[in-house]
């Protein structure tokens, strides 16, 4: 992780201050999605009167959501809420179940969307993959 931080030339700041600027930038996010300009002040972030476009279609606006396990990253999800598991499965990017469920939500994004491709997750293994692939080619 410290090496996608030096890529992006960002400082490694120890894990408390990375946690405190990930909620500044949840608020953030959520101010620009709105239909006004977004005025904050915060620890790590000054923005004055910015107006966020392109405005999302999704309304209010697209889910945000923050995981991971330690205790001081999951005192953020109370003040900054995830979306429920209904928004996450519902979500056009999560494809999570069966092998048939997973293809199901896989051509039905491809159909309403257009998408001729999809990424995965990074830690995933290719061998888990290979049923989808298996069940989808040629499709």
């Amino acid at each position: 992780m410290q090496s996608e931080y030096e890529q992006a030339g960002l400082r490694f700041d120890p894990a408390p201050v990375r946690i405190e600027r990930l909620e500044e930038v949840a608020v953030i996010l959520k101010g620009l999605f709105a239909p006004e300009p977004f005025s904050f002040s915060g620890k790590y972030f000054s923005i004055k009167e910015l107006d966020g476009t392109p405005k999302p279609a999704q309304l209010p606006r697209p889910p945000i959501m923050i995981g991971g396990g330690g205790p001081k990253l999951l005192a953020v999800a109370p003040r900054q809420p995830s979306p429920s598991r209904e928004e996450i499965l519902s979500s056009p990017v999560v494809a999570i179940g069966s092998l048939e469920r997973v293809c199901d939500k896989l051509m039905q994004v491809r159909d309403s969307f257009g998408f001729s491709y999809f990424a995965c997750p990074v830690l995933a293994k290719p061998a888990s993959l290979a049923p989808v692939i298996e069940r989808l080619a040629g499709q």
